[in-house]
């Protein structure tokens, strides 16, 4: 097919194979992208509020950055076979109901469906390995499954997935970024293959085999005592973590662990526990009581601020050296007990 000349329809302004503009920003309804067109350049679609459709041809191989960013009654797009690429913000802020990417992509940009309120359902095509950078950032009703072929999913890909309450890791994904399902409140369930030799999915927490560290922990959660977790990651249960219960077998509870746990009221720890960083427990508003034990001899600043309804009771024989200096800012109560 020959390449169409540089030409402007009543719709679209085109050039070369490149749809560059929806001429009419206030169009309404659904488009057809014509025959011959290889490329939506960035931007094309943005902020085209009325638009409510979009099919794009067989021959599509791109769509670029922020292509139809703000296109709010957007709820259905159809991808072709040929797309190999999804720019970052692609579809961000738009009313999209569900998307389904044929497995002919190889790239997805970072926040490609980013903030989109309506967004339910996702489905990646197999030629996707990661997951970028905020790509379903705050999309609160979505339900999503990691796929086998995906190898990373990175910072804050589900942040804000308020909806969000099972999640399963599939067999080759090596690593999960910092805060991936940061504010995801209602997560629950965490499972992962048991092919996976990186992950182990414990039901109610996602488990870094190697080192022990539980890195995702659901909202109710009771941490496997069987010695699979030797430590709680930093951020693991950031804004989301209602009531844990915590084995003897963990020794450290890192930076922001519970941070941000509004509704947590106990924390119990094991009498292992060597490590408790900084901000772990930062704006639990309704902790009432917390025991520490004497094998805590590192405690990192801020570890207990804002919790303004808190009782801490200590082991006689704790607060060493180690500790920082301002780890209760508030001056909350601390009463001893003995051993």
């Amino acid at each position: 097919m020959k390449p169409p000349k540089d030409y402007d329809t009543d719709l679209f302004q085109i050039s070369g194979r490149t749809l560059y503009a929806l001429k009419n920003k206030d169009y309404e309804g659904e488009v057809t992208v014509p025959r011959g067109v290889t490329a939506i350049w960035e931007n094309a679609f943005e902020d085209c509020t009325g638009l409510e459709g979009a099919v794009l041809p067989m021959g599509i191989k791109s769509i670029g950055q922020g292509a139809f960013t703000g296109c709010e009654m957007l709820s259905r797009v159809e991808l072709p076979e040929t797309l190999k690429l999804i720019e970052a913000d692609a579809f961000a802020h738009s009313g999209l109901s569900g998307i389904s990417v044929p497995d002919s992509v190889e790239k997805l940009g970072g926040g490609a469906f980013a903030y989109c309120g309506r967004l339910t359902e996702a489905t990646l095509g197999r030629g996707i390995m990661r997951i970028g950078a905020d790509t379903f950032f705050y999309c609160p009703l979505l339900r999503f499954d990691i796929p086998d072929l995906v190898v990373e999913v990175a910072d804050c890909a589900f942040g804000m997935c308020l909806q969000l309450k099972e999640v399963h890791v599939g067999k080759n994904v090596r690593t999960i970024g910092p805060f991936a399902f940061l504010g995801c409140d209602n997560l629950a369930r965490i499972t992962a293959d048991e092919r996976n030799p990186v992950y182990l999915g414990g039901g109610e927490c996602l488990i870094e085999r190697g080192t022990g560290t539980l890195i995702v922990g659901g909202a109710e959660c009771d941490i496997p005592a069987d010695g699979s977790v030797t430590a709680i990651g930093a951020d693991a249960f950031t804004g989301r973590c209602r009531r844990v219960s915590i084995p003897g077998t963990v020794k450290a509870i890192g930076a922001r662990a519970f941070s941000a746990c509004r509704e947590l009221e106990k924390i119990v720890l094991g009498g292992e526990t060597e490590t408790i960083g900084e901000a772990a427990f930062y704006n639990c508003e309704k902790l009432k009581n917390v025991f520490i034990p004497k094998s805590v001899k590192k405690m990192g600043r801020d570890a207990f601020k804002g919790c303004h309804s808190l009782t801490i009771t200590c082991e006689e024989g704790t607060m060493s050296e180690d500790w920082a200096q301002d780890w209760n800012p508030d001056g909350r109560p601390v009463l001893f007990a003995k051993s």
